[in-house]
């Protein structure tokens, strides 16, 4: 049995050309948690692998959680710690560049006052 008998039955082509480019490890450089998570591993990359109890997924490299939009993204090998910790990051700095902008005057009052 090789780590690639555990595809998963949607997309199987795309998960599989991911994962061999990835050569079936997480490809997560730390991304997923503070600056450095993974900085003492060969090459700053997290060490998990594809295993049948450790399966990989494909996902976009900044995922959003909107899968029409994660799927036309360049794709990626994720564990599911990272996947997690990435798509956390993600959300957190749009959700910043939402506030920085929330209080900004609208470029046109449409409120109706004549």
């Amino acid at each position: 049995m090789t780590t690639t008998d555990f595809a998963p039955i949607a997309a199987e082509a795309v998960w599989r050309a991911v994962m061999q480019a990835a050569g079936f490890q997480c490809q997560c450089i730390g991304g997923c948690k503070p600056e450095g998570a993974h900085k003492t591993n060969p090459g700053g990359r997290c060490k998990r692998e594809h295993k049948p109890y450790q399966h990989l997924i494909a996902a976009a490299v900044a995922p959003t959680g909107d899968p029409h939009k994660d799927m036309a993204a360049e794709q990626v090998a994720y564990c599911e710690p990272c996947y997690d910790g990435q798509l956390a990051a993600t959300r957190r700095t749009a959700r910043a560049a939402a506030a920085k902008h929330e209080n900004d005057v609208p470029l046109f009052d449409l409120g109706g006052e004549a």
